[in-house]
């Protein structure tokens, strides 16, 4: 490497190794493993400094690098290995409770290395949404890491998930998404995320902010779209899964119904307020049931006399 090169690099990587560090023990839990993922970034980093130093935004690229090297990290079966005498004896990180970090990080293992990254980049580091992408270091493409982790919406039991697939487009100061036309999909889903192997469009043409919600028993969910015309309501879809895994829809049940936002799906039944002005009436609340025989006719009551947990 050019000495004017190395020099930048140095430089670079003395300010940034500490909240390198940082991030990589967010990311994994572990201070051992936290180091070694540094390492390996710093190494990485070195061997395409001419090209990172081009970037444009190199701390998004270190960063890339960095979760990268976390991601691939399950698949050496050495990094999960540790022996030792006896545990280290570790001092707790400042900032924040013991028990609040146990709680933090219990609820991060449970999820795929994709999403960890996501909520650790975006909310324990504090980036905005404009700087948690991955650029691949050797074609320079951009992928919106928040993107592949955009509201999948899992099964209970853990088997599937409700994705929306499209373009995201970040708001000019960083913080907001925004929905490019795209389809919400069903996906199998594991560990690693979802599959788009044998997916399945549930709704096309989605370009408005929507919420998806599964019943226990993972068998029905519904969906809400938001109107393009009016963001006050949006239209409600109730879908089921038959036995062979195909999406369907019966008779009775709820098809791009007037629903305000916010529903409650649960114990078969689908819960969801019409906005006011449909049929002449004020806001009203819907009501359907369903067993294995089919889904009951909606029921209906006045919004005012019945209240709905979300």
């Amino acid at each position: 490497m050019h000495a004017e090169l190395e020099r930048e690099y140095v430089e670079y990587v003395t300010v940034h190794i500490g909240r390198m560090r940082r991030v990589a023990y967010l990311l994994c839990g572990d201070f051992d493993r936290a180091d070694d993922i540094v390492q390996a970034t710093v190494e990485r980093l070195y061997l395409r400094w001419r090209q990172v130093r081009g970037a444009g935004n190199v701390d998004a690229y270190a960063h890339t690098v960095l979760v990268r090297t976390f991601l691939a990290e399950r698949r050496r079966l050495w990094s999960r290995v540790s022996l030792m005498d006896e545990p280290p004896d570790r001092p707790a990180p400042a900032g924040q409770p013991a028990d609040e970090r146990i709680a933090v990080r219990a609820a991060l293992r449970k999820l795929p290395r994709r999403q960890q990254a996501v909520l650790v980049l975006r909310f324990l580091c504090d980036l905005p949404v404009a700087e948690v992408f991955l650029v691949d270091p050797e074609s320079g493409d951009e992928e919106v890491l928040a993107e592949a982790g955009f509201r999948p919406i899992v099964s209970p039991d853990g088997k599937l998930a409700i994705v929306f697939s499209g373009p995201v487009e970040v708001g000019d100061q960083g913080q907001d998404l925004t929905l490019g036309e795209g389809t919400l999909e069903l996906r199998s889903w594991s560990a690693a995320g979802a599959s788009a192997d044998g997916a399945t469009v549930v709704l096309d043409g989605v370009d408005t902010p929507f919420d998806a919600r599964w019943d226990d028993g993972g068998t029905a969910f519904a969906v809400w779209v938001q109107d393009a015309a009016d963001p006050s309501f949006g239209r409600l879809s109730l879908f089921f899964i038959d036995p062979d895994g195909k999406i369907v829809q019966p008779d009775n049940a709820p098809r791009e119904e007037p629903a305000l936002p916010g529903f409650s799906i649960g114990d078969g039944r689908l819960a969801w307020a019409t906005p006011s002005g449909q049929g002449g009436e004020g806001s009203r609340v819907q009501i359907v049931a369903w067993t294995d025989e089919g889904v009951g006719t909606a029921e209906t009551a006045p919004g005012d006399q019945v209240v709905v947990i979300r």
